[in-house]
């Protein structure tokens, strides 16, 4: 009809086409508004209604004009002008933007769905990499982190071993306080916990510092008071800082609390100052004082003794101009002079930048750790990633006809690319708005539900996002937003626009042509939440084995009490009688059956020595002293020979009497009797083996003991630490509270933790916990993602087949064959995926294994069972989640599908 040619170069006028190229798009429109007009008669429409109808569909369409002008290369004539690619690149952006937020709100309901699963995964991934960065990656300061540096001493003085890196002596420190160039603020700190307050007052955890620590921590105006001075660490000058917390809970803000005097650790010290919240508060403290008060505080001299005591910890600034390399090259002057002073010393000091990654004594296990952690973000993100495409795919197939008219105007598909790319950039970027909510809340909730509230801790870390964060967060922003959007972009550009113009595809070219990208994306996500659900099953499963072993002697019926010097306490020729005198009180209480003593309490790692039989190399072998009645306290069977005697001499340099485990019996004696055998250390002393006691776990929850040897106690060490264990009947709080009470009415300056040996197990297991319940949580979230994908795939691809099920009834197939079809088709992908899965499982299992190395137990890498369980609540999950759609094929009315063809 001339009336649409005419129309159409009407509205194409101004444009400045090329004569051919218009002549041509003018014959491609018209052609299409023509079989839009016959369409929309055959539906009932008149004639006016159907030529407005048809008319609409470029009328008034600025944008498609805009594209247009933009894809059509300027005529011969005009001159290019330098920089009009950039303004015309610049000008495309900003008009794809405007056109991506109309479309959005055009289809809220799909764009608030897509930010909102977006939002989750982003959001989730971006909170704990707060938590990461605020815990590892960075220095605990609240200002001017860049100029932070903490140093590491390590002494020995075997040049073949490396001493272990950790604090500094004091002559070190005041060395590098006083001579170092390169750095200011140079200040020291060790911690400590002490009772504050009279009688019973629970202890605080606190800080012996310099007068300059907060100075290094830049703090210049306490809440209250004052901060110490130089005067109170040059004289025993018995003053305390307490920090807003602790003066809140325990002296309820007395604003007048300033000069008052308290006793700590039994003395007398006057508060000087409460400091607001900061992050001067290492390790949860929440009292600071000079560390020239430790031999008044009664706590020992380590602090104050020349030589080798490394017990300070040291940090300082950077001066302006200079690095930490500086630094370092600094403190190997300064440490080589320090060790002229001691000749069989060697020194090595390390500066750092304060954060945890570059912490010599604690990164290689963390790294793990941490990897481990932003492993599965990186699942939960892809997941999101494949849930979102498959989203974008349905409104792809939707936006065919849309694309195919572009296409006929001329616009290439590069340039639409762009422009489609452009609007899932534009739902990310709002996802990663809304992220930020998580960035801000939810490392401080992942704190307060690890953190145990019956410590009474301060959070130790600056929580708010730095650029580490912020930069996080856009990269996986902009790469959520281009992989979930590419695939869909790209598939909308394969049209065939004879069809799509005329409001048809092709029947089964439909069904098929995305075939393997929703194959592709169900396998991804099944193996990215097979990997997840191993993850959290072998969390599982190394709870429940923990839980479930039998350690091999009494948990609560047994009274642990660990005792710490903390003051006075009985001279060593007085501590036979003390002993004595506190089994014979321990032994008196109500319900008390037993009593005995070990230098190594219960769940505390045992350090390992050189131990050998004659004509055999040295092996590894972990030592505790225990009295005679521990084996019996605590249930732990002689399987051999005989326990120990209350007259066996201690040991000396002549060697003892001892008890070795069945574990060191075999390694020596493999089916030897070793009842009377000889062992011996490396300075020469003979042990004779009395007695096999039963393996036990005692060092490490799930992890049965290192080979042990028992040697007999001697009841003038101690009390500086060592552990009673009472055995007895009854309540175990009540038992707890009387062993404490009777201990302290012997020696009120000891400090004392006593619980069950079960409750100390608890203690221990409770973070692993938490950290399975984290696990386990996050691979909910991956299952719950993947039935929302795999549900999304399968629909999309029934709604793409629709036709060619109609046909299939039509033709006489029944609904047994529909299931069929609709569920073979989803489950190819996902036995791929679930190949995948268990293929990438292995490997992220030992990645578990050794991030978790140091873990209370040690995880099974190839527990069969969790893989097995794992795959096949997913292969549940996913077939539950086909179902739904394979209903819907079946309902399909074959009439109607056959009439739309």
């Amino acid at each position: 009809m001339p009336e649409w040619k005419e129309e159409i170069r009407r509205r194409l006028a101004g444009l400045k086409l090329d004569p051919a190229r218009e002549a041509e798009i003018a014959e491609e429109l018209s052609q299409h508004l023509e079989d839009r007009n016959a369409e929309l008669q055959v539906q009932g429409a008149t004639p006016e209604e159907a030529f407005r109808a048809a008319l609409a569909e470029i009328h008034g369409s600025e944008t498609l004009h805009l594209e247009l002008r933009r894809v059509e290369r300027p005529v011969s004539d005009q001159p290019v002008v330098l920089g009009a690619g950039r303004k015309n690149m610049i000008t495309d952006l900003w008009q794809d933007l405007r056109y991506a937020a109309r479309g959005l709100r055009r289809h809220a309901l799909l764009s608030t769905v897509v930010v909102a699963t977006l939002t989750l995964g982003i959001g989730v991934s971006a909170g704990v990499f707060t938590l990461i960065n605020a815990i590892a990656l960075r220095a605990r300061v609240d200002k001017d982190q860049a100029s932070f540096v903490r140093i590491y001493s390590a002494y020995t003085k075997d040049l073949a071993r490396p001493g272990r890196p950790g604090a500094t002596t004091l002559e070190d420190y005041l060395a590098f306080r006083d001579q170092a160039k390169s750095l200011r603020d140079v200040a020291g700190w060790a911690k400590f916990e002490a009772p504050l307050g009279q009688d019973d007052a629970p202890e605080v955890r606190a800080l012996f510092v310099t007068d300059n620590f907060f100075a290094l921590y830049n703090l210049e105006q306490p809440k209250l008071g004052r901060l110490l001075q130089p005067a109170d660490c040059a004289a025993v000058n018995p003053v305390v800082m307490l920090s807003e917390r602790l003066w809140q809970r325990r002296f309820a803000a007395d604003p007048q609390i300033i000069g008052k005097v308290v006793r700590f650790n039994g003395q007398p010290v006057t508060i000087v100052g409460i400091t607001p919240t900061f992050a001067g508060q290492i390790d949860g403290a929440n009292a600071w004082v000079p560390y020239t008060l430790q031999t008044y505080l009664q706590l020992g001299d380590e602090l104050l003794r020349p030589g080798e005591a490394d017990w300070l910890t040291v940090g300082g600034r950077l001066r302006p101009g200079f690095s930490r390399r500086d630094v370092a090259a600094e403190l190997a002057l300064l440490g080589s002079q320090q060790d002229r002073l001691h000749p069989q010393r060697k020194a090595t000091h390390m500066a750092t930048d304060g954060s945890q990654f570059q912490a010599p004594d604690i990164r290689a296990n963390s790294v793990w750790f941490y990897s481990l952690i932003l492993g599965l973000l990186t699942l939960i993100i892809l997941i999101t990633c494949a849930n979102v495409t498959t989203l974008l795919l349905s409104r792809a197939a939707a936006r065919q006809q849309e694309i195919a008219v572009r296409l006929a105007l001329g616009a290439g598909r590069l340039r639409l690319l762009r422009m489609l790319i452009v609007e899932t950039l534009l739902l990310a970027a709002a996802a990663g708005l809304a992220s930020l909510y998580f960035a801000y809340r939810l490392p401080g909730a992942l704190i307060a539900w690890l953190d145990d509230p019956d410590r009474n801790r301060t959070i130790e870390w600056s929580l708010q996002p730095d650029w580490r964060v912020f930069a996080y967060l856009a990269v996986i922003t902009l790469l959520a937003g281009a992989l979930a959007g590419l695939t869909p972009a790209l598939q909308s550009l394969k049209v065939n626009l004879s069809e799509s113009l005329k409001g048809r595809q092709l029947l089964f070219g439909g069904a098929r042509s995305g075939a393997w990208l929703r194959s592709l994306l169900i396998s991804a996500q099944v193996a990215s939440s097979l990997v997840l659900m191993v993850g959290a099953g072998l969390f599982i499963r190394a709870y429940q084995r923990m839980t479930a072993i039998d350690p091999g002697y009494e948990t609560r019926q047994v009274i642990s009490a660990r005792v710490y010097a903390r003051g006075k306490v009985p001279t060593r020729g007085a501590l036979p009688d003390f002993n004595r005198t506190l089994a014979q009180r321990l032994e008196a209480l109500p319900g008390v059956q037993s009593v005995a003593f070990a230098n190594l309490q219960p769940l505390v790692s045992a350090g390992l020595f050189d131990v050998q039989i004659p004509g055999q190399a040295a092996r590894k072998a972990a030592m505790n002293w225990v009295s005679p009645g521990f084996f019996s306290t605590l249930g732990i069977p002689i399987v051999r020979g005989r326990a120990l005697r209350e007259g066996d001499p201690p040991c000396g340099r002549e060697g003892c009497s001892v008890i070795v485990s069945e574990e060191l019996a075999r390694q020596f004696w493999p089916g030897g009797d070793p009842i009377g055998k000889e062992l011996r250390n490396p300075r020469g002393a003979r042990f004779e083996v009395v007695g096999v006691a039963r393996d036990v776990v005692t060092q490490s929850i799930g992890r049965q003991d290192d080979p042990m040897i028992y040697f007999p106690w001697v009841p003038n060490d101690g009390p500086v630490y060592y552990s009673p264990l009472v055995r007895f009947t009854g309540d175990g709080a009540a038992m707890a509270h009387s062993v404490t009470a009777a201990i302290r009415a012997m020696s009120p300056e000891l400090s004392i933790e006593a619980r069950t040996i079960q409750s100390w197990m608890d203690e221990n297991l409770e973070m692993f916990r938490k950290l399975e319940t984290l696990t386990t949580l996050l691979g909910g979230i991956a299952v719950a993602l993947a039935v929302m994908g795999i549900y999304g795939v399968v629909s999309f691809a029934v709604s793409q087949r629709t036709k060619e099920v109609g046909i299939r009834i039509a033709l006489g197939a029944r609904k047994r064959d529909i299931y069929g079809a609709v569920l073979g088709a989803g489950a190819r992908p996902i036995a791929s995926g679930l190949l995948v899965g268990l293929s990438l499982g292995l490997a992220g299992a030992s990645a578990l294994a050794r991030g978790l190395q140091n873990a209370p137990v040690a995880v099974n890498t190839h527990d069969p069972f969790t893989f097995a369980a794992a795959a096949t609540l997913l292969v549940a999950v996913a077939l539950a989640a086909m179902l739904g759609p394979a209903r819907r094929a079946t309902r399909v009315d074959p009439m109607l599908a056959l009439r739309e063809e």
